[in-house]
């Protein structure tokens, strides 16, 4: 039971990106959506049941259009019907919630503390960088709650929360950092502040570069980082690619995750354009 609710939870969560991503019933992440929603219905509450009967009823779609349909329409359907989902998924998971309540809030306490999370520490000024891997890492299967990105609404610091405190406190989990060099990163103390507490707690760490960073940069050299760490450019090339399949390898290891490899070719395709656009 316990179980289930977390897979619900997960899918339910799922659509807040898909609705930012502005996806149409055809799009690939959507119809991936959809296969594991109906997945999981069937096997939780058998092939005939009420509740996959309801979600099938939902088309995602417009029940009407003609080749001059602009696809701005299809897209709006496909949301509408996501937040119908929503609604309705939701229901179920507090259901879930109701059967063993004390027992779930026992492993939500217990999971927060131990499962491992990703801060994305960047110069803001590398937001089009930043938000490429934003992408990456959702497409992978991340979480919002398991991403530090202080330059997207969804995995940003809460509001009045002070960005040192919060850090300090997800410091005490398992982190996994990826930072983002660039000259203007060198400039920003609050970056190398976020770098110093990486340091401190000896946590794990790629190194990712825009394409314009100084490597001869000497504050760059007075970074408690190894320089001889590998770590991938992302200027587009084959080395830049292989060095992204590594890195998500890694991330599926940390997480216990396993990427569709359909999805996996759409979303790695998809970065490559945003990095290079």
């Amino acid at each position: 039971m316990i179980n289930n609710y977390y897979k619900l939870k997960s899918i339910i969560e799922e659509i807040d990106q898909l609705i930012l991503k502005n996806v149409s019933s055809s799009s690939p992440e959507f119809q991936a959506w959809r296969t594991k929603v109906e997945r999981f219905l069937i096997k939780t509450y058998g092939d005939e049941s009420y509740e996959v009967c309801e979600f099938k009823k939902m088309s995602f779609s417009l029940s009407i259009c003609t080749f001059n349909t602009p696809h701005s329409e299809f897209v709006v359907a496909c949301k509408r019907d996501l937040e119908r989902a929503k609604a309705v998924l939701t229901t179920y998971l507090e259901e879930l919630e109701e059967v063993a309540p004390n027992e779930i809030d026992d492993v939500k306490d217990n999971n927060k503390s131990t499962e491992p999370i990703i801060l994305l520490s960047h110069r803001s000024s590398d937001k089009k960088y930043g938000d490429a891997i934003e992408k990456l890492l959702v497409g992978i299967g991340i979480k919002n709650d398991q991403l530090i990105y202080s330059s997207h609404p969804l995995h940003k610091i809460p509001l009045d929360k002070n960005i040192y405190e919060y850090l300090r406190e997800s410091f005490g989990r398992k982190i996994f950092v990826i930072v983002l060099w660039s000259n203007e990163y060198l400039d920003s103390p609050a970056c190398l502040n976020e770098m110093g507490a990486m340091w401190v707690t000896q946590s794990d760490y790629t190194n990712v570069y825009v394409p314009s960073f100084d490597f001869t940069n000497p504050k760059y050299y007075q970074c408690a980082v190894d320089k001889n760490k590998m770590g991938a450019i992302l200027d587009g090339s084959d080395n830049c690619k292989a060095s992204i399949v590594e890195l998500k390898k890694k991330i599926e290891e940390l997480f216990c995750l396993s990427v569709d490899e359909s999805q996996w070719i759409y979303t790695l395709d998809q970065f490559m354009k945003d990095i290079s656009g």
